[in-house]
């Protein structure tokens, strides 16, 4: 008892588990599967898919698995912004503006297993931070001939 009582100054270990008490998780449950961790910005989501036992094989079964767990953990991601956004609970802790913009297909894999049967677990992680743009298209260069359907080639055909 004494060694104990050493280690953590003297005062017992009350008085050591009460600056942790009053601090706020770090990681909060959003929903089953899902977790936000507020210390890295990111929002994380379970997925797994048992393999398909009338696959040709262990990696065709593998290849199937894998695209049904990433599809259900983005569905969990979906549903858990949603509920960044509408609970009380977690107002004010991510910008509205920020979480309409995010979306469950910007999620990248952070940790995936493979059983040897072709079943699959994975985590998907999504920052809660500004998004990364979507690949736009590159612009026409300059001089080429507009689009059929544009709108400017309506309005060329029109002028006398």
């Amino acid at each position: 008892m004494l060694l104990c009582a050493g280690l953590a100054g003297g005062a017992g270990p009350a008085a050591a588990a009460a600056p942790a008490a009053a601090a706020a998780p770090a990681v909060q449950s959003v929903g089953p599967g899902v977790q936000v961790d507020w210390s890295r910005q990111v929002l994380s989501a379970a997925g797994s898919c048992a393999a398909d036992l009338f696959a040709a094989s262990a990696e065709v079964a593998r290849l199937k698995a894998e695209r049904l767990a990433r599809l259900r953990a983005e569905a969990r991601l979906r549903k858990a912004l949603q509920a960044l956004g509408r609970e009380p609970r977690f107002h004010g802790k991510v910008p509205a503006e920020l979480l309409s913009r995010l979306e469950s297909s910007q999620a990248h894999v952070a940790h995936i297993e493979y059983a040897a049967t072709g079943s699959v677990s994975l985590r998907l992680e999504l920052p809660l931070t500004a998004p990364v743009p979507a690949n736009n298209p590159a612009p026409p260069p300059p001089g080429a001939a507009p689009d059929a359907g544009a709108p400017a080639a309506a309005e060329a055909d029109k002028a006398p």
